[in-house]
């Protein structure tokens, strides 16, 4: 369904990924990342700034392994861990960045280009909060993100690479939050307006993290809610995270998944749990 929409992915793409909190947006581009790594001969580089290079490699290793090697009681042996690791990283078509934090504007840039230069043709920035949390002191927050936002669209189509950028939500003023099923829209991007102007294509996670039904709790809805390209928009398919492999996969429409989920009630005075 989302290549239907969006013809995939360009040469010169900024691409924008967002959800609400917990919704899976890092391991949606882990399996983004694997494909490609299948699929194609493209080199890649991570500029993950939540995680160090050990828990991303780590997470691409477990795709591949169908297996969450993280996990304390998940067995996995010397030899598939080595076999894994070989298949993934013994290639050179991998390069990361190993820093936690924000990122200021001449480190990043510096960066992005030196990842050009040595041929990657894909970069996966986590996200673009944490790049700018750290240098409040450099100006209103919306002025920020307008700078470097126009300065990644630019660099993409300089570079001729494709940028693929996390970006958080608003907090909802409705009574159904992300984290409980609402789609989001454009205006919900947290930050600019040129968040919703300037990528070429803007996809949107969502569930309900909290629905009675676990297969419902599982799955995903991937929203399209920007192609340039090709001006289509809408829902783009149904993820289901599989807890035994730790795999996203395309499911359809699970049954119940759209029905309302009631609410506890609040205690009305004190009591004990």
């Amino acid at each position: 369904e989302l290549n239907t929409m969006t013809y995939g992915i360009r040469e010169g793409d900024l691409v924008v990924v967002t959800s609400g909190t917990g919704m899976g947006k890092t391991q949606y581009l882990r399996e983004l990342k694997y494909h490609y790594f299948q699929t194609t001969d493209w080199k890649m580089a991570d500029i993950a700034l939540e995680e160090d290079i050990g828990e991303s490699m780590s997470g691409m290793m477990a795709l591949h392994l169908n297996k969450r090697i993280s996990l304390p009681d998940v067995h996995v042996s010397a030899e598939e861990e080595q076999s894994a690791f070989e298949h993934l990283y013994s290639t050179e078509r991998w390069d990361g960045y190993d820093f936690f934090g924000g990122l200021d504007d001449d480190t990043l840039f510096s960066k992005l280009r030196w990842m050009a230069a040595t041929g990657k043709k894909v970069v996966w920035l986590d996200h673009l909060s944490i790049i700018i949390s750290e240098f409040a002191d450099q100006g209103d927050e919306r002025e920020r993100i307008d700078m470097r936002m126009t300065k990644l669209a630019r660099m993409c189509k300089e570079l001729s690479i494709i940028i693929f950028l996390v970006v958080h939500l608003k907090k909802t003023s409705g009574q159904i939050s992300f984290e409980e099923g609402a789609t989001p829209s454009l205006d919900d991007l947290r930050g600019s307006g040129t968040l919703k102007q300037l990528p070429m294509t803007i996809l949107a996670i969502s569930r309900n993290q909290q629905h009675t039904d676990p297969v419902c709790a599982n799955t995903s809805k991937l929203t399209v809610l920007k192609c340039r390209f090709t001006g289509r928009t809408g829902t783009a398919g149904y993820l289901y995270f599989q807890p035994d492999t730790g795999r996203m996969v395309p499911v359809p429409k699970p049954a119940n998944y759209d029905v309302a989920q009631e609410k506890p009630k609040a205690f009305s005075s004190g009591g004990s749990y």
